[in-house]
Protein backbone atom coordinates (compact mmCIF):
# COMPACT_ATOMS: atom_id res chain seq x y z
CA UNK A 1 0.00 0.00 0.00
CA UNK A 2 1.44 3.42 -0.75
CA UNK A 3 0.25 6.56 0.74
CA UNK A 4 -1.44 9.02 -1.44
CA UNK A 5 0.92 12.18 -2.09
CA UNK A 6 -0.18 14.23 1.55
CA UNK A 7 1.41 17.43 0.09
CA UNK A 8 -1.76 18.10 -1.99
CA UNK A 9 -4.14 17.67 0.78
CA UNK A 10 -5.32 20.27 2.89
CA UNK A 11 -5.07 19.99 6.49
CA UNK A 12 -8.85 18.13 7.27
CA UNK A 13 -7.65 15.55 4.52
CA UNK A 14 -4.17 15.27 6.18
CA UNK A 15 -6.24 14.13 9.80
CA UNK A 16 -9.09 12.19 8.70
CA UNK A 17 -6.71 10.31 6.60
CA UNK A 18 -4.38 9.97 9.59
CA UNK A 19 -7.31 8.91 11.76
CA UNK A 20 -8.12 6.23 8.88
CA UNK A 21 -4.95 4.31 9.47
CA UNK A 22 -5.23 4.80 13.00
CA UNK A 23 -8.88 3.18 12.81
CA UNK A 24 -7.48 0.78 10.69
CA UNK A 25 -4.82 0.11 13.36
CA UNK A 26 -7.30 -0.93 15.85
CA UNK A 27 -10.43 -2.46 14.09
CA UNK A 28 -9.15 -5.52 14.57
CA UNK A 29 -7.83 -5.61 18.28
CA UNK A 30 -3.88 -5.96 16.81
CA UNK A 31 -1.07 -3.86 15.97
CA UNK A 32 0.81 -5.31 13.49
CA UNK A 33 4.12 -3.79 12.54
CA UNK A 34 3.22 -2.82 8.91
CA UNK A 35 0.09 -1.52 10.43
CA UNK A 36 2.12 0.60 12.61
CA UNK A 37 4.69 1.98 9.72
CA UNK A 38 2.02 3.75 8.24
CA UNK A 39 0.54 4.35 11.76
CA UNK A 40 4.42 6.49 12.21
CA UNK A 41 4.20 8.05 8.29
CA UNK A 42 0.50 9.36 8.75
CA UNK A 43 1.64 11.28 12.24
CA UNK A 44 4.49 12.56 10.37
CA UNK A 45 2.57 14.70 7.94
CA UNK A 46 1.28 15.72 10.72
CA UNK A 47 1.59 19.75 11.73
CA UNK A 48 -0.79 19.79 14.65
CA UNK A 49 -0.02 18.60 18.14
CA UNK A 50 -3.55 18.28 19.14
CA UNK A 51 -4.15 16.44 16.17
CA UNK A 52 -0.89 13.89 17.16
CA UNK A 53 -2.63 13.51 20.11
CA UNK A 54 -5.91 12.73 19.15
CA UNK A 55 -4.04 10.09 16.69
CA UNK A 56 -2.43 8.71 19.86
CA UNK A 57 -5.46 8.35 21.61
CA UNK A 58 -7.05 6.43 19.21
CA UNK A 59 -4.88 3.63 19.23
CA UNK A 60 -3.82 3.80 22.87
CA UNK A 61 -7.65 3.54 23.41
CA UNK A 62 -8.12 0.72 20.61
CA UNK A 63 -11.51 3.16 19.93
CA UNK A 64 -12.94 3.65 15.95
CA UNK A 65 -12.03 7.10 14.99
CA UNK A 66 -15.47 8.89 13.82
CA UNK A 67 -14.77 9.62 10.24
CA UNK A 68 -17.29 12.22 8.69
CA UNK A 69 -17.43 12.92 4.90
CA UNK A 70 -15.66 15.94 3.71
CA UNK A 71 -15.53 18.20 1.12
Amino acid sequence: MQLPNVDEMSSEEKFWFASSIAGMVVADGQAVATELVFLRDAINFLENKDEIEKIMKIVKLGTLPNLKQID
